[in-house]
């Protein structure tokens, strides 16, 4: 399959709307619970139901990757490295403030790129990361092309789910809520990490 590639001005136009997003969040800073409205109250009661949803979607998927047969396969770990980064890319971009600023996991890519070692556009399909990609890039008979690929790949993965969480963090309101769901997310990242490190690649 041909690589589809952007032209310079549509990198330019996701660079200046990634940009937008992230420096606008970076200085924005989070409401005292007594300042908070009754709607703000309620969408962040919403969000949390919302974000238990995702959780338990995500450790169901972390509970796969744990499993003896699949931490024995690069394939299947990488594919449910991908589902669990695309599930994070899809909430992620249902999120108010996200829709709002036009935030998307192309934007996410172009902006990051130099920050990724493998990963990139060719990676995406249909707005979402696709296992046939990497399958094509970097795994011939579900074996990695070279040693130290998974964990290249591995990290950058993680990197997005990363950005992701931080700004699913930033869809509360209440800095209480804040605080409790960057300790959830934190600690299923560093499960997460520590979890790839016992993959078989060979």
């Amino acid at each position: 399959m041909a690589e589809i590639t952007m032209s310079s001005v549509d990198q330019k136009v996701l660079i200046k709307r990634a940009d937008a997003f992230l420096h606008n969040e970076q200085s924005t800073q989070p409401p005292t619970t007594a300042t908070l409205s009754s709607l703000e109250i309620q969408q962040d009661t919403a969000l949390e139901y919302d974000s238990m949803v995702l959780m338990s979607k995500l450790e169901q998927l972390a509970v796969r990757l744990n499993d003896m047969t699949v931490q024995a396969s690069a394939s299947l770990s990488m594919e449910c490295l991908v589902n669990i980064a695309n599930h994070l890319i899809e909430f992620t971009e249902k999120l108010p403030m996200a829709v709002a600023k036009g935030f998307s996991l192309d934007v996410l890519i172009t902006r990051a790129r130099a920050h990724h070692i493998h990963l990139g556009p060719q990676h995406v399909r249909n707005r979402r990361f696709s296992f046939e990609a990497f399958t094509e890039l970097h795994m011939p008979q579900g074996v990695m092309r070279h040693p130290n690929t998974f964990q290249q790949l591995t990290q950058d993965l993680l990197r997005v789910s990363n950005v992701c969480l931080n700004i699913c963090v930033k869809g509360f309101h209440a800095p209480e809520m804040r605080q409790q769901w960057r300790t959830v997310y934190s600690g299923f990242l560093v499960h997460l990490a520590k979890t790839v490190t016992s993959v078989q690649t060979n």
